[in-house]
């Protein structure tokens, strides 16, 4: 679940978001124009999250198609009205 700050007229923007201070304890998302504070993971996210990445791992070893990263990392989606991080 995430925390969302109530919805303002301010539509802030990927500079913004990469303005923000580096915290070892929240992280942060830009949504549709919203900062949206997310909270940590729970245990069994992670567990599910490293068998997953395991077996991805394995994978990409042996076929050589790619390399496996560890969150948290931004993914930065761009359209023409925009651009979201997660």
């Amino acid at each position: 679940m995430s925390v969302v700050a109530p919805k303002s007229r301010i539509k802030f923007t990927y500079e913004d978001y990469k303005s923000l201070p580096v915290s070892e304890n929240k992280q942060y998302e830009l949504l549709d124009g919203n900062i949206i504070i997310v909270p940590a993971p729970t245990t069994y996210h992670q567990r599910i999250s490293w068998r997953i990445e395991f077996k991805l791992a394995l994978y990409v070893d042996k076929t050589k198609v790619g390399e496996i990263l560890h969150a948290p990392i931004d993914v930065v989606l761009w359209d023409e009205y925009g651009c979201d991080v997660v």
